[in-house]
């Protein structure tokens, strides 16, 4: 026999609360003779102590709220002031001092309103008083318990829309527990659970209820009640003051569907205990200090069969385990085919849009269906055979309302592929029923069994009339193929579009079929392709036109584009051609400018700048020196060509520069015309952080990213990139969803290993490790999986051999390779901004530049987890570089081999036994700290008998070379006897 999950008993474990629920599915078959829970009446509003206005019974009066309002309990289970207990005698009796405080909220100040009913907005109002109370009382409170009963079944004594919120100064057992098993999990996973577990609910998808953009409703894995859910955010959130405004909005929204859902369960006001559970609160608490915390809402609803039958939690729940009868996966399925309608309301529409909505219904559950045949044939074919494989599972019609055929003749069959059979029968009608025939296909195709109204028939009078100014005779079958039936195959007969153009009245046909003959009109339908080939005078004249105009605005485009020499100066600056004279001219007022003489690395010759010393010596070797002796050298900058083309060419040249049409300055030099007087008048652009100008936008985000580290940030997700570059990539790649959905998140399992990947590229870099392919290195055999990896240790091997060394200028130090270097730059603090530092641990708060040495410091500092070993003397390290400097220092390469002496205690590893022992007596004993061997010459003392002789070799070389001796103390005499 097979195990079903639906028919036979099995326990499942609740990794949030560490027990386990027993599941029953098979006791739901048996049948129900207890207690029933009467229907309840329409609550009095009376007597009601909670509705605006009304007198409570300690004697205070309501406010006449509008919205929310809140006030302490008149009996309230906890108390802000109370004596502290006395110490406990004994540990099995033991008392603890409780404070704290109650109180009631009241979500509306109708009696007879829900959650269902309020509108959205009026439970924003709710979620919002929520977050300020939890503001409020966390910063005395340890734990705030926000919870509703909601039902006499529940316990409530007041149908009023109302809710309780207790803090406690201690942490109570469902929160203390929850808190354990997360932080538990966190550290052994290193994610919290709960968004952990909505992954994998996202991928199964068997057990959610609701899902919007922000959160996620669903029957828990591990339900005790039968019709319990859990939500949850699709993004961590911790405490319900961590929620942003979109996050409220779409929790309102969820609520209101939830709620609606639970009343059309059993057609009843559904009743239930819900509450709110997350990280705890207090005077230390800080933003984002529990990590392993996820904020979630419970409800826990008592009705299991019907409206009148509940779940009793006795017995063998009270004395043994949690039991449920049925399973999550059934209560899942049953809550989302519940409707959103809230119970009570009707829609009243008029009979044009039921037809509407009727007709749009239809479409949908077509779509439907065609998608679940094309579904199924994809899985039995990867590839479509034949386009006759789907012709049995076609949609014959996609408009509700049918062709009334009763008027055709007998051998038309409208079922029919061909589109030839449809109109075959119109040869035998007579000319008057053929133009009935006609108009009866285009205008009573939506005249609702005959129904008009005046409206209808003023709209039609209209419409004849603009037909009969707009088209008087038919220019041209063409004009009326927009309007006709594109496939007629399909038999899709769909003609509201064509009210406009096409005469009602049935005698008016001949002033637009007259032209054709009987079966010249079924070729007007059958044969409309062929208007595709069929071209006039007109339609050559527009297309010429269009043509010429989209020429003109491509010129356009392309005159108006700033030529790249020009980038980076003002606007009225323009390229100039000069003559002889006037650039030998040029260039020396350009050489003797002030501008190029601070120019650190430029060409005199030539009259050119370079960013770098390693440009300019490329430039000199390149440009001034000749190549061959048949080489061509320039007059004006000495520079050498291979060919006599090649220098006339650049001759040409020098006659470019630039001139400002508002002063006349000509210069060959950028930096020359930037600093001129017109220029610094220009537009300028100011840096926020240290005032300076520049010219244009570019040089200002240039400084920024150099001087400042700005990143750029996406406005739509708020991530942060390197460069702007990887930043116009992101927004290219984004969903561009038109009615502003979220993106339904992508989950990629590893077939390798149990890995989930968000993305594919993310998937094809991890799937390499399966492959069992790794690539050499020539040089050192060194295995790399992949190609990049190999291509930077290569060139780091290219870069020793040939000696070259990278220096940084700020603090010098060099290193052997690239990578050093740049791993230099971006993580040491000499170097990097404070604002790169955005990787902050949520433990501490301190920040790091890159998140591997955020997870290295969270693994080291707080989960006391060791990851970096030496596998010589096994001493841990905090990262893999701190390591590496230790091996490449100590052991130089060296492994443990046998023979070697190791201690016991550290493992770290001697060549003799001597040394070995010293070690440990040194390291390892509980020796004297006092420093015991004296020098023979001088005060000084040393703990070790060999730094004696050092010192007495560098400080007294004379008494160390004649073999002096050094003393020891009485005590060391006595030890060493």
């Amino acid at each position: 026999m097979q195990f079903n999950s639906t028919e036979h008993q099995h326990v499942r474990y609740n990794p949030l609360k560490d027990q386990w629920v027993l599941v029953s599915p098979h006791r739901c078959k048996r049948p129900w003779s207890g207690q029933t829970e009467p229907e309840l009446e329409e609550p009095s509003d009376e007597n009601n102590p909670l509705k605006a206005g009304a007198i409570r019974a300690n004697g205070q009066k309501n406010p006449h709220y509008t919205s929310t309002y809140v006030f302490p309990n008149d009996f309230p289970a906890l108390l802000e002031r109370v004596p502290e207990p006395p110490p406990s005698e004994h540990p099995l009796f033991q008392m603890s001092q409780a404070k704290g405080t109650c109180r009631v909220m009241c979500f509306h100040p109708d009696s007879k309103m829900t959650i269902s009913l309020m509108k959205v907005e009026e439970i924003l109002s709710v979620i919002e008083e929520w977050v300020r109370q939890a503001q409020e009382l966390g910063r005395r409170y340890t734990w705030v318990q926000i919870f509703e009963n909601k039902g006499s079944v529940m316990g409530c004594s007041n149908p009023h829309p109302h809710c309780q919120i207790w803090a406690s100064s201690y942490l109570p057992d469902e929160g203390k527990i929850k808190d354990r098993c997360q932080k538990e999990y966190y550290i052994k996973n290193s994610k919290p659970m709960l968004m952990e577990y909505l992954e994998q609910e996202l991928i199964r998808k068997e057990r959610i209820v609701l899902e919007n953009q922000s959160w996620v409703t669903l029957v828990p894995y591990w339900a005790v009640w039968p019709y319990e859910t859990l939500l949850l955010p699709k993004q961590h959130v911790q405490r319900i003051t961590d929620l942003d405004e979109v996050q409220k909005k779409d929790l309102a929204i969820m609520m209101k569907e939830l709620n609606t859902k639970y009343d059309n369960l059993f057609q009843c006001n559904f009743p239930y205990s819900m509450g709110w559970h997350g990280a705890p609160t207090g005077p230390s608490a800080k933003p984002g200090d529990s990590p392993h915390w996820v904020f979630h809402g419970i409800y826990l609803p008592p009705l299991l069969r019907s409206a009148s039958v509940k779940k009793f939690m006795v017995g063998y729940e009270l004395l043994a385990q949690p039991q449920r009868d049925l399973t999550p996966e059934q209560a899942a399925e049953k809550l989302r085919e519940c409707s959103l309608v809230p119970i009570g309301i009707s829609i009243k529409v008029c009979y044009e849009c039921a037809a509407l909505m009727k007709k749009v219904y239809t479409f949908r559950e077509q779509i439907i269906k065609s998608f679940d045949i094309l579904s199924a044939y994809s899985k039995k074919h990867t590839i479509l055979n034949s386009p006759k494989d789907l012709t049995c599972n076609s949609i014959q019609r996609l408009s509700h309302h049918s062709v009334n055929t009763s008027h055709l003749a007998d051998d038309v069959e409208v079922d029919i592929v061909k589109t030839e059979d449809i109109f075959c029968g119109f040869a035998q009608l007579e000319e008057q029923e053929l133009k009935s025939e006609i108009g009866d296909i285009f205008v009573q195709e939506d005249n609702f069994d005959g129904v008009t109204s005046d409206d209808d028939v003023m709209l039609s009078s209209l419409k004849k009339k603009k037909v009969k100014e707009k088209h008087t005779i038919l220019n041209s079958p063409k004009d009326l193929t927009c309007n006709s039936i594109q496939r007629l195959s399909h038999h899709l007969v769909n003609t509201s579009h064509l009210a406009d153009d096409v005469e009602v009245d049935i005698v008016k046909t001949e002033d637009i079929f007259g032209g054709f003959d009987k079966t010249g009109i079924a070729d007007i339908f059958v044969q409309e392709d062929a208007f595709d080939r069929v071209t006039s005078d007109n339609d050559n004249m527009y297309s010429s036109k269009k043509t010429k105009k989209k020429k003109k605005k491509d010129k356009e485009k392309k005159q108006e584009k700033t030529p790249r020499k020009l980038k980076n100066l003002p606007s009225f600056v323009e390229l100039y051609s000069m003559s002889e004279t006037e650039m030998w001219s040029v260039r020396e007022t350009d050489i003797a400018s002030e501008e190029f003489s601070r120019l650190r690395y430029k060409c005199e010759t030539c009259v050119i700048a370079f960013n770098t010393k390693r440009l300019m010596e490329m430039h000199q070797r390149g440009k001034h020196v000749a190549k061959s002796e048949s080489a061509q050298q320039c007059d004006v900058c000495t520079a050498y060509y291979l060919t006599a083309e090649n220098l006339s060419a650049h001759r040409r040249l020098h006659l470019n520069a630039y001139r400002c049409t508002e002063c006349g300055l000509v210069s060959c030099v950028k930096r020359v015309m930037s600093a001129h007087d017109c220029a610094k008048r220009a537009e300028r652009y100011s840096c926020a952080d240290c005032d300076l100008m520049f010219s244009s936008r570019s040089r200002l985000s240039y400084h920024r990213a150099a001087s400042h580290g700005e990143r750029p940030q996406c406005d739509c997700c708020g991530k942060i990139f390197a460069n702007k570059m990887t930043l116009k990539y992101h927004l290219k790649v984004l969903p561009q969803n038109k009615n502003g959905a979220a993106k339904e998140p992508v989950t990629i399992p590893c077939k390798g290993c149990d890995k989930v990947f968000h993305s594919k590229k993310s998937y094809r870099a991890h799937v390499v490790i399966h492959d069992n392919q790794s690539y050499p290195c020539p040089t050192c055999g060194k295995l790399f999986q992949w190609k990049r990896n190999l291509a930077r240790h290569a060139r780091n091997h290219r870069e020793r051999a040939a000696g070259t060394t990278h220096a940084c200028h700020a603090c010098g130090k060099t290193f052997a390779s690239r990578d050093c270097y740049n791993n230099h730059m971006r993580l040491s603090k000499k170097h990097v901004h404070e604002s790169q530092y955005t990787h902050a641990c949520t433990y501490c708060g301190k920040k790091f530049p890159t998140k591997w040495c955020l997870v290295d410091h969270v693994d080291w500092e707080h989960l006391k987890r060791i990851k970096y070993q030496c596998s010589i003397c096994f001493k841990a390290f905090k990262t893999a570089k701190i390591m590496y400097a230790h091996m490449s220092n100590l052991h130089a390469g060296k492994r443990v081999t046998l023979g070697e002496h190791l201690c016991h205690v550290c493992g770290k590893s001697y060549k003799t036994v001597k040394r070995l022992k010293s070690h440990v007596w040194a390291m390892h004993t509980n020796r004297s700290q006092e420093k015991s061997f004296k020098c023979p010459s001088c005060p000084a003392a040393f703990s070790w008998h060999t730094s004696v002789y050092k010192h007495m070799k560098m400080m007294h070389p004379k008494r160390a070379k004649v073999g002096g001796r050094y003393t020891h103390t009485d005590r060391d005499r006595q030890t060493h006897r």
